[in-house]
């Protein structure tokens, strides 16, 4: 399990995974929700004898590691948080007045009609739903609802899924004329019809009941890959300006707009494959990389590093040969490929832009082999450096006079397979360009990357 599916299934809690405390009657009550990951160490009974004067119906316990237990009123909507276990522990300051201090605070927080205290202290995915029964309860004629509202949505991992869309409708309508003007200011410079993207995975909401949408193609690669084995999908499609109802630019650094699905003219959907790609080709290309894998434990490396070491290589070996395959490529083009990635970055000395270390990992390799392949050793040398430089060396040596075209394609391979390796480098899968790529079938194969990246280690 990633990073970000544990932090996923740590707030992954909605209201209906709550066990009231009344619902706590014996022992036996206790240990059948405590193998479900619930931390309740007490009966309803042995509560009331501790915590007299606080009300029983309103503590509910959670599987979340960060919301164990909170105290919530379903008919004021007041909550606040109830370390049940700090209490019992004599832990730091706790203390039953103060749980009822803090208590009464809240209460009187709603009655004014402040919910922010009382959201913040749920866990991130019953944050979205508290808005829905706030909704339900209060209408939506409340102050500062809809600020309020996208404020948490916009810290939040959770999207309009947890929120049906007649409330959410509801919150949309609440906005002030001053609320809209700032949205129109925002939208003037863009053109009247916008080229839109949304990215999801096996857990995402359905695009076609999606409200949240981004004018970059990258985030939406990014959502399509950041979770799950796939397959992932990224959509293309139009949407009017005058249809879009929110644009969330500088919130999120996402380039997020909020539209309406049903406003929307779907142009393409591009399926990202996963573990179903890789459970299919690795039989085939695994006897091929295992052979230059070994090949290149044999060379000698300028340095040792993480990031431009014998796993990235490897990394790109195996990418170059998935896209070969992908490409149906000859064998003599998966060889060139192939030699190409275990040499690229052997007589790289630091891990900063290093433009000369492809000349020197060429002359590395032309040095090391008896017949140096011409092709080889354009990848090697060219592949830090423009697409424009590389271009014109392909047009104008002479010993490639009869396979430019070739020499053409299989650069665009390598710096693809190499290029999706950058996911490597921040640990957010943000340093990867869908638009820097050269062949479509490099396109779709982000999330075969992420997925090479955790398990391929040398």
């Amino acid at each position: 399990m990633t990073l970000d599916e544990l932090l996923l299934n740590v707030n992954a809690v909605s209201f209906e995974d709550v066990v009231c405390q009344t619902a706590i009657q014996t022992e036996e009550d206790k240990e059948e929700y405590g193998s479900r990951g619930y931390n309740i160490q007490l009966t309803q009974s042995e509560f009331e004898e501790k915590f007299n004067g606080i009300d029983p119906a309103c503590i509910y316990y959670t599987p979340s590691v960060t919301t164990n237990c909170l105290y919530f009123n379903k008919d004021t909507l007041a909550a606040a948080p109830f370390h049940v276990e700090f209490f019992l522990a004599g832990i730091g300051s706790s203390t039953l007045e103060g749980a009822k201090r803090a208590i009464e605070q809240m209460e009187g927080e709603v009655a004014e009609h402040k919910y922010i205290s009382s959201v913040l202290t749920l866990a991130d995915g019953m944050r979205l739903e508290y808005f829905q029964k706030l909704v339900e309860k209060k209408g939506s004629d409340i102050p500062g609802l809809y600020e309020t509202f996208f404020d948490f949505y916009t810290n939040s991992d959770y999207g309009f899924n947890n929120i049906d869309p007649t409330t959410l409708q509801a919150i949309l309508n609440s906005k002030t004329p001053q609320e809209k003007e700032e949205t129109a200011n925002q939208l003037k410079d863009l053109p009247d019809t916008l080229t839109i993207y949304r990215g999801g995975n096996t857990n995402s909401t359905p695009y076609a009941n999606a409200y949240s949408w981004t004018l970059d193609i990258n985030i939406a690669n990014f959502f399509a890959v950041r979770r799950g084995k796939g397959p992932g999908y990224i959509v293309t499609a139009e949407v009017d300006k005058k249809d879009i109802i929110e644009v969330l630019f500088e919130a999120r650094s996402e380039q997020e707009v909020i539209v309406d699905p049903k406003n929307i003219r779907v142009i393409k959907e591009t399926i990202i494959p996963g573990l179903d790609l890789l459970e299919e080709v690795l039989p085939i290309v695994a006897p091929m990389y295992h052979k230059y894998k070994d090949m290149m434990e044999d060379l000698d490396f300028a340095q040792r590093s993480s990031i431009h070491g014998k796993a990235h290589e490897a990394r790109v070996l195996l990418l170059c040969l998935i896209l070969a395959h992908l490409l149906d490529l000859p064998m003599s083009d998966r060889k060139v490929l192939a030699t190409a990635a275990i040499y690229h970055d052997t007589q790289r000395t630091h891990d900063w832009i290093e433009p000369e270390h492809g000349k020197a990992s060429k002359e590395y390799y032309h040095d090391n082999v008896s017949s140096p392949d011409p092709l080889v050793e354009l990848l090697v040398e060219y592949h830090c450096l423009p697409d424009e430089v590389a271009y014109r060396h392909i047009r104008n040596i002479r010993v490639l006079s009869k396979s430019r075209s070739r020499a053409t394609k299989l650069f665009d391979i390598f710096k693809d397979a190499d290029g999706l390796e950058r996911i490597r480098l921040d640990g957010s899968l943000r340093e990867l360009d869908l638009n820097q790529l050269r062949t479509e079938e490099a396109k779709t194969l982000s999330l075969v990357a992420r997925i090479c990246l955790e398990q391929v280690k040398i």
